[in-house]
């Protein structure tokens, strides 16, 4: 190595020339590959520090991530069992309302009778009743005409009894009611029961309506008495029905004479008695009436 200032050769590595005694400054030798390696290594160690703290970030945004989906889970989960429990709660009072309305009941009922469930169609309007306290006739009668449908012939004239007992006298809903229990007695074929409910009922626009199921004792004019020439007697009664009748005095039958004009009487005595005879077989009591016409011999 020389010296710089005096050019003379000295030793490497000396400090100063033992020449000239200048000062040797020792560069140090530039050596790229060590540099590149350098750079790579912080490069590496840059990477590394860079791939932990995005770790680190993503850990924590995943866990803040995941916070906030169970935070929002727990929020869905508390809104679906809130929204569940105020549609039970809906639910619930709705039903509460419906087993207390007269109206669900009969729709119910309604429903029964479509379906040919009369007896189940009966009970349904009683709920409906009990639970309004209603004692419309109306729907008496409707209750009536099912259970007789279903059998329960004895509940049905009790239930038309109940409305004969309740309703205005004059109303139709009491025409409906007697028109309930003669439909039940007549399929019984007890028109003798007919007969007699409406002769005890005491209403004329019934008994107009149902005259058909009555039976009238007969007419028989002229009043008894004495007459000086023959006479002409007629024998009517109301509704439908036949007159039997006899001349002797006999008590008339079915097999006695019909009526079916009027009866010319000359001299004599007569003892005329008669019946009427409804189409349902019902008989009336007998009618009689005396006559004496003409001069008659002591």
């Amino acid at each position: 190595m020389k010296c710089p200032k005096c050019g003379r050769e000295i030793e490497d590595g000396s400090l100063f020339c033992q020449y000239c005694f200048a000062d040797i400054r020792i560069v140090p030798t530039y050596d790229s590959t060590v540099e590149q390696k350098i750079s790579e290594t912080m490069s590496q160690v840059r990477d590394e520090v860079d791939l932990e703290t995005y770790k680190e970030e993503r850990s924590i945004q995943k866990a803040a991530e995941a916070r906030k989906k169970e935070k929002k889970a727990r929020l869905v989960v508390t809104t679906v069992i809130l929204t569940l429990a105020a549609v039970c709660l809906f639910l619930g009072l709705l039903w509460m309302k419906l087993r207390t309305s007269p109206s669900y009941y009969l729709g119910q009922a309604y429903e029964k009778a479509d379906q040919g469930d009369y007896g189940g169609a009966a009970d349904l309007i009683t709920k409906a009743q009990q639970v309004s306290e209603n004692t419309d006739t109306r729907l008496m009668l409707e209750k009536a005409e099912y259970l007789e449908k279903a059998g329960r012939t004895e509940e049905a004239l009790a239930t038309a009894k109940l409305v004969i007992a309740a309703a205005d006298p004059a109303s139709e809903d009491v025409v409906n009611a007697y028109g309930r229990m003669i439909d039940i007695y007549s399929q019984e074929r007890d028109y003798d029961k007919i007969s007699g409910i409406l002769e005890d009922s005491g209403n004329e626009k019934v008994k107009e309506v149902y005259s058909q199921y009555l039976v009238f004792e007969p007419e028989i004019l002229p009043e008894s008495g004495d007459f000086n020439e023959g006479i002409e007697v007629t024998i009517t009664t109301k509704g439908g029905g036949s007159i039997f009748y006899t001349i002797d005095g006999s008590i008339p039958t079915t097999d006695s004479l019909l009526y079916s004009k009027p009866l010319e009487l000359s001299d004599g005595k007569y003892t005329i008695r008669a019946i009427t005879v409804s189409p349902f077989g019902l008989e009336s009591k007998v009618v009689s009436r005396k006559y004496s016409i003409g001069e008659q011999e002591e």
